[in-house]
């Protein structure tokens, strides 16, 4: 499995001959920070006189774990493979494993706790059963995930089978998540905590979001949770999960793939751990006001000099040139037209540089 620096919510599918946490986890010891279910912990780095301090001496393919490392690394572990398992889960949120070679449809995984499923999720991802289709961003279940399960009532998840499949194999999937077309938010800022759901519908100015949209969450700076739209009937939604440290106010941004803008949605939201917003009601996420990009300043070297940027419809654009960075003076306006428009800068008389700033209104 692919593990990327920092928090990773896993679980292990395959059953090794020795199953200690020492053991299954030695061929990436060096990067290891720790390891931990929701009562158990596992650190590397505790000395051997403080041992009895690492509680979670063996894993199990039935439990989810949040696995922290120091840098990008891939880990194998061989072993048979459970066709599946029978998992007794509490009344509330739990942290579970999904022992199958291959996966399945969530809402047939589930079928054995009946109607107790509140929601299940992963990471990026979410099932409701309550919630229309568009709205269920997980679908299929993958090995080699950890996933969040609530259920209403305590019972037993029979995943599967619950019978033996004796084919080895190494458990070197990747889930690394796909690489989407988008904006440069970074990576998702990840915590070892249960963070919050948000249903919300998206709009860009009182308009639908175009197909390719894509919506992120922030903590001050911090990128939180990421998900593109999803378009039906005539509207655009987002299913958000949002890693929280705690009791949080969150920020909206949206990412529109036809002019390449990001838009801001005004004000912040207070979400809480476990939290599910917008259900019955949708959160309304309405972005307004473009995301100003960080000034650009050219220093014309050559001639012709020109330079390209995106405009948004009912916007102007003033660029503005100087040669002492002081004065600047107004050299030519474009009206937004929600593509790309190009600048050429005309040569000078006097051979010296040139500096340009482009004016937004």
């Amino acid at each position: 499995m692919t593990l990327k620096e920092g928090w990773n919510l896993v679980s292990f599918y395959v059953e090794a001959d020795d199953m200690a946490t020492a053991t299954v986890l030695a061929p990436i010891q060096d990067k290891l920070l720790q390891i931990k279910n929701l009562i158990q912990t596992y650190d590397p780095t505790i000395p051997a006189n403080f041992s009895f301090l690492n509680n979670l001496s063996t894993l199990s393919v039935k439990d989810g774990y949040w696995l922290k490392v120091s840098e990008d690394v891939y880990l194998d572990v061989e072993g048979p493979v459970p066709s599946g398992a029978s998992i007794n889960v509490k009344s509330g949120w739990n942290l579970v494993g999904y022992p199958r070679l291959n996966g399945e449809g969530v809402a047939s995984e589930l079928t054995s706790l009946g109607s107790t499923v509140v929601q299940m999720k992963s990471l990026e991802s979410s099932y409701d059963p309550s919630n229309p289709s568009f709205l269920n961003t997980l679908s299929t279940m993958a090995p080699g995930l950890g996933y969040w399960l609530n259920v209403t009532q305590d019972g037993t998840w029979e995943v599967g089978d619950g019978g033996p499949s004796f084919a080895l194999v190494k458990s070197g999937i990747n889930h690394s998540p796909e690489e989407k077309a988008g904006p440069e938010w970074g990576e998702v800022v990840v915590s070892p905590n249960l963070g919050a759901t948000v249903l919300a519908k998206v709009s860009i100015q009182g308009k639908p979001v175009a197909k390719g949209g894509v919506v992120g969450v922030f903590f001050g700076s911090e990128l939180r949770g990421i998900q593109n739209v999803v378009l039906e009937n005539g509207n655009s939604y987002v299913t958000l999960n949002v890693n929280l440290n705690g009791a949080e106010e969150v920020s909206y941004r949206v990412w529109n793939l036809d002019d390449q803008n990001e838009y801001l949605v005004r004000g912040t939201m207070l979400l809480e751990l476990g939290g599910m917003y917008g259900n019955p009601e949708l959160v309304e996420l309405n972005a307004v006001e473009v995301v100003e990009k960080s000034l650009q300043v050219f220093d014309v070297t050559r001639e012709p000099f020109g330079f390209s940027f995106n405009t948004t419809v009912g916007r102007s654009y003033t660029v503005e040139a100087t040669g002492d960075l002081q004065a600047w003076k107004a050299v030519e306006l474009f009206q937004g037209s929600g593509g790309e428009v190009r600048f050429t800068a005309k040569p000078t008389s006097s051979g010296e540089a040139q500096f340009f700033r482009v004016f937004v209104e």
